[in-house]
C-alpha cells in the first residue's frame, strides 16, 4: 500500500478514481453494509476503521480509507478512471 493509499478521503475523492458522482459510491458502499439509510457510514464501517469522523466539522463528516475502500471496489470489479484531466476534488 502506496501514502496514498494510506489516505483518508472523502467520498467525492473515491468517486473521482471510479468516475462516478457520490451516490454512486454511496449505493456500491451500501450494498457492502458499510453505508446506512441514514446517510452515513455503519458503525462496521467507522469500529473496522474504513472511515472516521472529521472532529473538526460542523455537522456530521466523514472520510474513508483509500485503500482499503478501492481494494474493495476493485474487487468487485468496478473500473477506476485512467486519464483525467483534473485532479481529484480533495
Amino acid at each position: 500500500m502506496t501514502n496514498e493509499d494510506d489516505k483518508y478521503v472523502s467520498l467525492a475523492h473515491i468517486g473521482y478514481l471510479y468516475g462516478v458522482r457520490v451516490s454512486e459510491v454511496q449505493k456500491w458502499l451500501f450494498y457492502v453494509a458499510l453505508w446506512t439509510d441514514y446517510g452515513k457510514p455503519s458503525e462496521s464501517a467507522l469500529k473496522g476503521e474504513l472511515a472516521k469522523p472529521l472532529p473538526d466539522s460542523s455537522y456530521p463528516d466523514y472520510r474513508w480509507h483509500r485503500g482499503r475502500i478501492c481494494k474493495l471496489f476493485d474487487s468487485f470489479g468496478y473500473p477506476r478512471v485512467t486519464n483525467t484531466v483534473f485532479g481529484p476534488p480533495d
